[in-house]
């Protein structure tokens, strides 16, 4: 939800900290086709966006977070593996388990079925919360490729991973989130927030006032003091 994150940059930025939102290609207001998306795709974009901010001489290049959130945490969680020197990394409910994940979300006779297709054959298929999705084979292949956890025990920086205790998204938790911290070495910090996965965004903005993004700030204004 773009103002769930508009929220966040706001408190981030009362709190003295810049932030970059960025939409993947073929997502939001960014360019290309929804359908060619991948998560490796989205990897990319997420390295480029960083490799940015350290070019920028307006940017402290000692002091760069990174955020992420659902399948944006598991690209956070690879980012963070490919740029190791980030200061601190904060996942909100990441997917730590993409194949088990994706198949609740989209069904597992699809998934099975694009396992085996050419990358470019499109599947349709129904979401678990309603409407549907159309995603080429290439994004059903990387389900089987991308590692959250292979990737962030590369990383020794300050870890933070939030998950909501009524998840039916990101399941089970907390040990979906878990997972994380057990391959991770360095300084990190579970977060149990009694909430499902949009952290009650739709209905109110309470969970994230007085939870999510608090501890958001304090854990990025902490390290980078």
């Amino acid at each position: 939800d773009t103002k769930l994150y508009a929220f966040l940059a706001e408190q981030l930025a009362a709190a003295g900290i810049a932030s970059l939102r960025i939409d993947f290609a073929g997502s939001g207001e960014s360019t290309g086709e929804w359908a060619e998306t991948t998560f490796r795709g989205q990897v990319d974009d997420a390295i480029a966006a960083f490799d940015h901010l350290q070019a920028r001489e307006d940017i402290d290049t000692g002091r760069i977070g990174i955020l992420g959130y659902s399948q944006g945490g598991l690209v956070g969680a690879h980012l963070a593996g490919e740029r190791p020197e980030a200061t601190a990394t904060m996942l909100w409910a990441p997917v730590t388990n993409p194949l088990r994940t994706y198949s609740g979300l989209l069904g597992s006779d699809t998934v099975e079925q694009a396992l085996t297709a050419s990358p470019d054959a499109p599947f349709t298929a129904p979401l678990s919360w309603g409407g549907e999705t159309t995603l080429n084979a290439a994004f059903f292949h990387d389900l089987v490729t991308v590692d959250p956890a292979g990737a962030i025990a590369t990383y020794t920086g300050p870890l933070a991973v939030v998950v909501g205790l009524r998840e039916t998204i990101v399941t089970p938790q907390p040990a979906a989130g878990q997972i994380l911290l057990d391959y991770h070495a360095g300084e990190e910090k579970l977060i149990e927030i009694d909430s499902d996965h949009d952290w009650g965004w739709g209905t109110s903005k309470a969970i994230v006032a007085d939870e999510l993004a608090p501890a958001t700030v304090d854990w990025f204004s902490t390290h980078f003091e």
